[in-house]
């Protein structure tokens, strides 16, 4: 999915779909920042690094995340629910 075509998910009820597409897309969006960070001299690369293997280890997401996130093979929701040993009630609204 990309951001032109939450819409047309949006009118066809995926509202799951546009969930998981904004999870990964956070989740970049904090890299990113980690980046602009570093660029400006706010972090050293150790710090970045630190944090993005924090992010990994909290996320409990092993080798290849940045690529699975990127390629949107990743579902923060699942993630959360598997990491903190919560049961998925199924219970969450859609909208």
């Amino acid at each position: 999915m990309s951001g032109a075509e939450v819409e047309k998910y949006y009118r066809d009820g995926q509202i799951r779909e546009i969930a998981r597409y904004c999870e990964s897309d956070v989740i970049n969006t904090y890299r990113v920042w980690l980046r602009y960070e570093l660029f400006v001299g706010r972090l050293t690369e150790a710090e970045v690094q630190a944090s993005e293997a924090y992010l990994s280890d909290f996320l409990g997401l092993g080798r290849n995340w940045t690529r699975r996130i990127a390629m949107g093979r990743f579902s923060a929701r699942e993630t959360f629910i598997r990491r903190f040993d919560i049961a998925d009630s199924g219970s969450e609204a859609d909208g």
